[in-house]
């Protein structure tokens, strides 16, 4: 790991603070990509694991807080009792997120976001074989990350998502992330 931590020296300066590597600066763009989540899901009785890519656009608004906006798609699979079935989400996901620095590379982040979600199912054990639900979706994440350089941050993350249509859908993911910074320099 210490290949990831240049000492100080190494990035030109004398003494570096978190300001010089954090950049939660309003103007300041970040991009997520990708957010890979493995996930743990309840869908009625049906429980299943998934698996999550969603890359993400922010925009630092104020020192410390962004906004952001997520396209997610995800597919899971599962056996119920010796049967299968298979599930796959289709949605867009904005959030307001807040930062805080938690040392000279490493940093907090709580965000909560509004969704809507698309969700098409598929058995071989039910009457029916398929079924769509789509719905709105509330999610609430909290992540530790660190700058691994100025720009880039390496994020893993809880998050926890539900969809408010009937059947209502409960998911649980822990993922790991990544954000690459464009400063504004302000």
């Amino acid at each position: 790991m210490y290949f990831l931590i240049p000492p100080k020296q190494a990035l030109g300066e004398d003494t570096v603070t978190a300001e010089d590597i954090i950049n939660f600066k309003p103007g300041t763009f970040y991009i997520s990509y990708p957010d890979i989540s493995f996930s743990a899901m309840e869908i009625g009785d049906l429980s299943t694991t998934a698996l999550t890519i969603r890359p993400s656009l922010g925009f630092f608004v104020s020192k410390y807080i962004s906004i952001s906006g997520a396209f997610s798609v995800s597919y899971s699979k599962a056996d119920y009792q010796g049967e299968s079935a298979s599930t796959n989400f289709l949605g867009f996901f904005g959030a307001m997120n807040g930062f805080l620095p938690a040392g000279q590379r490493a940093y907090f982040h709580v965000g909560a976001g509004l969704g809507y979600y698309g969700v098409s199912s598929s058995d071989n054990y039910s009457d029916s074989g398929n079924s769509d639900t789509n719905g709105a979706n509330l999610g609430f994440l909290f992540g530790m990350g660190y700058f691994v350089n100025r720009f880039f941050a390496i994020e893993p993350f809880f998050e926890y998502d539900h969809i408010f249509e009937s059947p209502s859908i409960t998911e649980y993911s822990v993922g790991l992330g990544s954000r690459l910074f464009f400063p504004s320099g302000k």
